[in-house]
């Protein structure tokens, strides 16, 4: 019998895999979310990626736990851009991410989302969401 506490808000940040979420002239966020064994570098056994990608699907934004930044510390992590409106997008030193919780995560990743949108001029409103089921891909 599994003894951890049931975390809804894990569960509730599982349901966005596979998602894509559609904002004006093309500009995109997707969610890759699947459970993995939990781990010095993955404490909350939550192995994710998110990112937000302009309409030619260049990465313009990600937050993602695939790979480590610091020796020893959990691998929760950003890369963000240099410019906005010049491409091709320089990438930034990826910066340490806080996992405090999954609604935490999704809030700091939305409000990086927000300001980049502005700074474009777009609106944050989600046109269209798109789910795909990522178990057949």
């Amino acid at each position: 019998m599994n003894s951890d506490p049931v975390d809804y808000t894990l569960e509730f940040l599982l349901g966005f895999d596979g998602r894509e979420h559609i904002f004006e002239h093309g500009y995109y966020v997707k969610f890759q979310i699947r459970r993995v064994q939990k781990s010095a570098q993955i404490p909350h056994g939550i192995r994710y990626s998110f990112s937000m990608h302009d309409p030619d699907g260049k990465r313009i934004l990600g937050y993602d736990n695939a790979h480590a930044i610091e020796r020893g510390k959990p691998w929760d992590h950003k890369h963000s851009v240099r410019r906005v409106f010049k491409k091709p997008y320089g990438q930034t030193k990826p910066q340490p991410v806080e996992f405090e919780s999954a609604e935490a995560l999704l809030e700091s990743f939305y409000c990086d989302v927000e300001r980049i949108l502005q700074t474009l001029g777009l609106s944050n409103a989600v046109e269209q969401v798109v789910e795909r089921d990522r178990r057949t891909q």
